[in-house]
Formats: C-alpha cells, sequence, structure tokens
C-alpha cells in the first residue's frame, strides 16, 4: 500500500492545523496527574483542547487538574466532568462524547508524552491516510519507568520490559512501522466512532481490545510507529499488578475472537501446570521427567533473562525470578475462571 515510503517532514506544521482533542480519563491519580496536564502543554502542536474526565475522586485529582489547566500563562481549552458510572469505558465515550477536535489522543494519567507527540501524531496520520484511508489511528512505542529506585519498582521494570514477562506487543517492542492488532495512546480520526461504535461498557477490562478489535472486523486500520513514543509511570505495587494480571485474564474471555497468541499463552501455561499436578500422581521416573521438559526449559530461560539483571541488582532480580511466574499464572488463572463463569 506504499505507507512505508511516506516521507516525514515535507509539509510546513501550519499546514496541518485540526484541532486535536486530548482525552484524559482519571480516578484517584492526584500523584500523576500534574505530570501528565504539564507534558501535554508543553506541545508544539499548538492547535488542541484537553478534556479531562473524572471518575468522582477521593483525593485531589479533579483540583490540580483545574489548578495545572486553568493558568494565566495557558491558553489551551479544556473541560473537566464528572464521570458519575465511574467505569473507565463510560468516561472515554463521556469524553469522546463532548470532543470538539477532527482527531482524538487517549492518555492516561500515569503517562507523559514528548513535546513533539501531538505534531508527528497528526502528521503521520495524515500522510499515511493518503495511502490508505482505512488506516484511521496511530500510535507509537511505549516506555515503562518508575518513579522511585526501590528493588521492588526495579523487578517490576524488569518484568514489564521484557518480552517473556508481557508479550511481544508491537507498542512495547516493535521495531518497524506496519499495522498492528492494537495501539497505545494512538491519535484516532473521530469520524472512526461514528462508523464503528464506542467503547463496550459492559467490560471492566480489555475495552481497548475488543474496540480494536471491532475496528479491524470493519475493514479499518492502525498503524503502528516505533519513533512516535510516550511513557508510563508504573505502581510499585506487587499485590496490585498481580491482581490486574488475574482480571485482565478474566476479561479477555469477553473477548476472545480479538485476542492474539500472546493473550492465550498464560492461561496454556496455567492449564500446562495443572495438567502436571494430575500426571505426578499417575507417572513416575524418565516419563514424569519427559512431561516435564517445558517447564524445565521456561525456568531455565528465567533463569537467563534475570542472570543479566542480577548483575545490575541481585534482590530485584531474585525479587523477578519469582514475579514473572506469578503474572503468568495469576493471568492464566484469571482465564479459566473467566471461562468457568461464562459457562454457569
Amino acid at each position: 500500500m506504499g505507507v512505508s515510503c511516506i516521507p516525514t517532514m515535507e509539509r510546513k506544521m501550519d499546514e496541518i492545523n485540526e484541532l486535536v482533542s486530548i482525552l484524559v480519563v482519571v480516578r484517584d491519580e492526584g500523584n500523576y496527574i500534574e505530570s501528565c496536564i504539564d507534558s501535554i502543554l508543553k506541545q508544539t502542536y499548538s492547535n488542541f483542547e484537553v478534556i479531562i474526565v473524572d471518575g468522582l475522586s477521593s483525593d485531589d485529582t479533579k483540583q490540580k487538574a483545574l489548578r495545572a489547566l486553568d493558568n494565566d500563562k495557558n491558553s489551551v481549552k479544556f473541560k473537566i466532568l464528572d464521570n458519575q458510572r465511574k467505569n473507565l469505558a463510560a468516561g472515554w465515550n463521556l469524553g469522546i462524547n463532548n470532543c470538539s477536535g477532527t482527531f482524538i489522543v487517549r492518555l492516561d494519567a500515569h503517562a507523559v508524552i514528548p513535546k513533539n507527540f501531538i505534531e508527528r501524531s497528526v502528521r503521520k496520520l495524515t500522510q499515511i491516510r493518503k495511502a490508505d484511508n482505512q488506516i484511521v489511528a496511530v500510535g507509537g512505542k511505549l516506555g515503562i519507568q518508575c518513579k522511585c529506585n526501590s528493588f521492588v519498582g526495579q523487578a517490576i521494570l524488569n518484568l514489564y520490559n521484557s518480552p517473556f514477562g508481557v508479550g511481544n506487543a508491537d507498542y512495547r517492542f516493535g521495531r518497524n512501522q506496519q499495522l498492528a492488532d492494537t495501539i497505545v495512546y494512538g491519535l484516532y480520526h473521530k469520524s472512526v466512532f461514528e462508523k464503528v461504535g464506542f467503547f463496550n461498557e459492559n467490560l471492566k477490562r480489555n475495552q481497548d481490545l475488543e474496540f480494536h478489535g471491532r475496528l479491524r472486523e470493519k475493514g479499518y486500520k492502525l498503524f503502528f510507529i516505533p519513533d512516535i513514543t510516550s511513557t508510563y509511570f508504573i505502581r510499585e505495587d506487587i499485590f496490585k499488578i498481580v491482581k490486574k494480571a488475574f482480571n485482565d485474564g478474566f476479561w479477555c474471555v469477553r473477548i476472545f475472537k480479538y485476542l492474539s497468541i500472546r493473550h492465550i499463552t498464560p492461561f496454556l501455561f496455567f492449564l500446562y501446570i495443572l495438567s502436571l499436578v494430575f500426571l505426578s500422581f499417575l507417572f513416575q521416573g524418565t516419563i514424569l521427567i519427559l512431561f516435564l521438559i517445558p517447564l524445565i526449559i521456561y525456568f531455565l530461560l528465567l533463569f537467563y533473562i534475570n542472570f543479566k539483571n542480577f548483575l545490575q541488582n541481585e534482590y530485584s532480580a531474585l525479587l523477578s525470578f519469582f514475579l514473572f511466574p506469578a503474572l503468568h499464572l495469576a493471568y492464566g488463572c484469571g482465564t479459566l475462571f473467566g471461562f468457568l463463569k461464562k459457562i454457569h
């Protein structure tokens, strides 16, 4: 389709000046919202508005957002809306319905974007659609960071910065611009929501995967561009990380037909572990060792990955050694419970 031959900086920016709506849905994000908004206000692209949708936060998120945006130094147009349902998808839909832009960007409060993020995204999507107008959104590469320097935070970073830990999604590890099954913090042409519909408010997780699946089902396309970058700051809480993995696995059952192999692998791993427990009662000796070969390979890979981390911080590497399988098993267990729930 000729997309890979797109010129990079041929047009002057003032020729591409459509309004961009930057949408941030939040709830109790007082520790992160200011840095997110600060990165938005530093954009080189001038024609944008900011829509903050607050899920009735119990902390000072809303006040901090208002203080950051309602500043004499800023001429940015903004709205702060209340999401009575508190549901993430409901917040996105409320925000989209209040956006005035030709383009919409969805950000998280935990994210920050470089100053050329909007400019580069608008330019790329505008140019790409000249070659293929079925491409309705572009997204870039997500970097993961932690605001702390503890060994726990480093262990979580080890997990999220490894394809073995979280899968090989383009938005995490892709190197070449190409069509993608999903994107993160993408710039969407607003018309796509009129054609495909909005986010499914009955889902508590994976709403973006379901939306992107419907989008592709109708013949539209997503495009990944690695030189568009953003950064996400993780929470330093192992319990929340594992709980999120379980919930992601649980809710992925509702969108099973849109999933890729990276979403299914933890479930297969969990079933394999369960089968080993059963087989250990039936077989012994050499036969049992044969069944153990995949598990041995798994832990050899785990050891290899964390040996490199050990050279940086032995405590974080040791924790990572347990964190990887904990996340994989939690996700797989969640998927199993999701299937059982669906059956009943």
